[in-house]
């Protein structure tokens, strides 16, 4: 029971792959084990101790351990998966949508607590990315929206960042069309957010390219979060600052609408019947 615990948190949480690979496993050959206890005894009171019958018996059991493997790892992480992704891109670049707000990312009363936080939300994603391409190379349909998923929670984060550094707090943002074709229009509500919003038509994406993007997201977030805490090192925000903080989450933002909309795009989730989930 323990090891089936363990199994479903490592599984749902996406953390230490290999870890919980090894843990699934075992606790695959457990259960396999005590099954082939109790079918051994039955066979004994039938069959009598046949070297051939018991033979038989550890070859099935051989057999089914790598499908039955899957099949578990599959079940355990089916509830995350099963939540879907709230935004929907149309071929030219329009989006519309929104998410909830989860609760690690919501509360920012203490500043600091919550960019930790958000670097392990971060985190995650490059670990069950790495986890999802670690056998074959390739994303299924499954997890290419369990990525989209993670990644939404993410992008509320960045807004919620955003409006928290903008003077007044205020319930909807706004950002102009620039020269990356990026805008947005965000409304706040009590649990989650929606907006609308444009990013590039065109971007060519590829499994190699999303490591790259990872890791310049990597460095950018933490030079964002380096800069954020050297300007409030004196508890005084000044305009500068406040304009180079925002810059920077809009850098953030519009990195992370791109590479969702190019995870869906690959998925093959446009056209003009799309749209995005109820928040």
């Amino acid at each position: 029971m323990t090891l089936l615990i363990a199994s479903i948190v490592l599984n749902r949480t996406g953390k230490a792959s290999q870890f919980s690979k090894t843990v699934t496993l075992v606790t695959i050959v457990v259960i396999f084990e005590s099954f082939m206890i109790v079918v051994e005894r039955f066979a004994e009171n039938y069959g009598g101790s046949i070297p051939v019958f018991q033979l038989a018996l550890n070859i099935c059991l051989a057999l089914a351990l790598g499908p039955a493997e899957a099949l578990l790892e599959k079940l355990l992480i089916g509830q995350r998966r099963r939540r879907k992704y709230k935004l929907a891109f149309a071929q030219n670049g329009e989006w519309s949508g929104g998410a909830q707000l989860i609760p690690a990312l919501k509360e920012m009363s203490n500043i600091f607590t919550w960019i930790e936080n958000f670097d392990k939300e971060f985190e995650d994603v490059g670990r069950k990315y790495g986890r999802y391409i670690s056998n074959d190379w390739s994303l299924d349909d499954a997890e290419i929206g369990d990525l989209a998923v993670e990644l939404e929670d993410l992008l509320g984060g960045l807004f919620l960042f955003r409006q928290s550094v903008t003077k007044g707090n205020p319930n909807e943002l706004f950002q102009a069309e620039n020269k990356y074709n990026f805008t947005y229009k965000i409304t706040f509500y009590k649990d989650h957010w929606k907006g609308t919003g444009t990013v590039p038509a065109d971007f060519d994406f590829t499994l190699e390219k999303f490591v790259d993007w990872y890791e310049d997201m990597i460095k950018s977030v933490a030079e964002m979060f380096l800069e954020y805490g050297k300007a409030m090192e004196d508890n005084i925000f000044t305009d500068e600052e406040r304009n180079d903080t925002i810059i920077r989450i809009e850098d953030s933002i519009y990195n992370v609408l791109l590479i969702v909309k190019a995870l869906l795009l690959r998925r093959g989730d446009f056209g003009q019947n799309v749209k995005p989930e109820e928040v």
